[in-house]
């Protein structure tokens, strides 16, 4: 690898196969540990919690005998519970749970059926002339757009089975070429931009070379001329004469000599 090019491609692929290699790898992680963050309903509950003061404490008297009942009074102990592993589930009404789960909903999960019960009760004299009224007043509250504004602001919502669901991914996208497109188009340009550095570059040597070639024989031209390099006859003498006159010198014959025929 003389060219400092191809140091550059090779260092952009192995960059690319770095990328793609951690990226399968956290897929493959995924896909084994995505079942294990979904909340589990557990198949034995030896400890139950509830609200202190709540009429589930009652229910759950009536349903779970050799269960222990521990009693609770705010959604931050319900939450360090649960943690703690304290109590299997925790019983409540739906507000108070719906409420709980706003705010811790990516650690638990609504299960089991949900028990009816006609709601809060509110007791007034025989006969008294605030009961039409009062019952007046609830219904107005409840059918009309107030009651979703007050659920609103107390962020109540009423949490669902499937909508825990949704927020737990059912599966793992697969890894495809589309999702590394990107990364190829980068790969290829960073490629495409090595190639076309050399290739300028060897040009621009080449041309340097050349030109350094042409310089040299105008160079050794200009000197010849400046410089005639002398020419010897053969002789007793010997003596040089320049080129220009070798063939002058040569034509000359003395007057005492003939010419042989």
């Amino acid at each position: 690898m003389a060219n400092p090019w191809s140091k550059v491609v090779m260092v952009i692929w192995l960059c690319m196969a770095f990328v793609v290699m951690q990226a399968y790898a956290a897929n493959l992680s995924s896909i084994f540990t995505v079942d294990q963050l979904r909340p589990v309903e557990p198949r034995v509950i030896q400890s139950v919690g509830y609200q202190e003061g709540s009429f589930v404490r009652d229910l759950l008297a009536s349903q779970y005998h050799n269960v222990t009942l521990k009693q609770y009074t705010t959604i931050k102990q319900y939450h360090e519970a649960l943690m703690n592993k304290s109590v299997d589930v925790i019983y409540d009404e739906l507000p108070y749970v719906n409420l709980f789960l706003h705010k811790h909903g990516s650690n638990y999960v609504k299960v089991g059926p949900i028990y009816k019960r006609t709601g809060f009760g509110f007791a007034f004299p025989l006969g008294s002339p605030y009961v039409p009224e009062f019952s007046r007043a609830v219904v107005k509250v409840s059918e009309s757009k107030k009651m979703q504004d007050l659920m609103k602001k107390y962020h109540v919502h009423d949490y669902s089975s499937d909508d825990q669901a949704s927020q737990v991914p059912q599966k793992t996208p697969p890894l495809d070429a589309h999702r590394f497109i990107g990364l190829f188009i980068l790969a290829g340009v960073g490629t495409i931009g090595a190639v076309l550095a050399s290739e300028y570059a060897l040009w621009q040597r080449h041309s340097a070379t050349l030109e350094m070639t042409n310089v040299s024989e105008d160079l050794l031209n200009v000197d010849n001329q400046e410089h005639p390099q002398p020419v010897f006859i053969p002789g007793d003498g010997e003596i040089p004469i320049n080129e220009s006159d070798q063939v002058e010198e040569i034509a000359e014959v003395p007057p005492s000599q003939e010419v042989p025929h």
